[in-house]
């Protein structure tokens, strides 16, 4: 996978400079650019109102996992990670809140708050689990996003 950067680089055949190749690159910044940005080319027949669930299908960052071990063990029936359908948590809840606020939790609120005429209001919930408790390693989480 190359970056947008070497893509557009490569596609101009040396034509323009890197300076110019990142004037034309939109303004990506946080996760939930991106995140949009796949949204809105992949959603061509789907209005972009339709965005129901984001998915971390494997969360790697060490703040979130800690974040997630501390749910689990906390609210977890065997005090540990638990498989699918894992552990569901709204904004009402100290838990949905504490996930909200982990840095992959925050690329999902980012979305909701920059896109909002796009997407409409949403209150999420999240549901966290790991496909293979036992082993205690992978975490996932994802994001439902019903309209109000």
């Amino acid at each position: 996978m190359q970056s947008p950067t070497s893509h557009l680089l490569e596609l101009s055949h040396g034509q323009i400079s890197p300076q110019e190749t990142l004037r034309r690159l939109p303004p990506l910044n946080r996760f939930s650019d991106i995140i949009w940005a796949v949204w809105n080319t992949v959603s061509t027949t789907t209005p972009a109102r339709d965005l129901r669930y984001l998915a971390h299908d494997t969360v790697s960052n060490p703040d979130t996992k800690e974040i997630m071990k501390f749910v689990f063990n906390n609210r977890g029936p065997a005090k540990g990670a638990v498989k699918w359908p894992g552990l569901t948590f709204g904004m009402d809840q100290e838990e949905g809140l504490a996930l909200l606020g982990t840095p992959n939790g925050l690329g999902t609120a980012w979305l909701l708050i920059d896109r909002a005429r796009e997407l409409g209001a949403r209150v999420p919930r999240v549901t966290i689990f790991s496909p293979f408790p036992e082993t205690g390693g992978s975490f996932r989480m994802v994001w439902d996003m019903r309209p109000v």
